[in-house]
């Protein structure tokens, strides 16, 4: 059985690989900035926008992967973009802040993508 750190290194890879087939460019993986951590900064296909992807990993829905994205997880997110923001990295470039979600009780993996920029209250939670 794998530990949750493995769970969610597993999960990471995952949402890695679903965003370079969609095109995205992998810029940084488990980047630390002012102390936060994004698990996936990527760049949009065509190149306009910066895309900070937290990942969630459950073993046992879709729905408690979905919950590990309260608000408090939202404000860190928040001030990770905001100290990307002071360190010049969107200076041309828009912020979205997606969030993966993967539900690995079954047979095979299965994932959700909330696509949407970072708003008070957002993503259901």
């Amino acid at each position: 059985m794998e530990s949750t750190h493995q769970l969610g290194r597993r999960g990471e890879r995952l949402a890695e690989q679903y965003y370079r087939r969609q095109g995205y460019g992998i810029i940084a993986r488990n980047l630390i900035v002012h102390r936060r951590e994004i698990d996936l900064l990527t760049r949009t296909p065509d190149g306009t926008t910066l895309v900070i992807v937290e990942v969630k990993t459950s073993a046992q829905s879709i729905h408690k992967a979905r919950s590990a994205l309260d608000r408090r997880k939202r404000h860190r997110l928040a001030e990770a973009a905001r100290a990307l923001q002071e360190m010049g990295m969107l200076h041309e470039h828009a912020l979205r802040v997606d969030g993966f979600l993967i539900d690995c009780s079954g047979s095979a993996p299965q994932t959700t993508r909330i696509e949407g920029p970072l708003v008070q209250g957002g993503w259901g939670t």
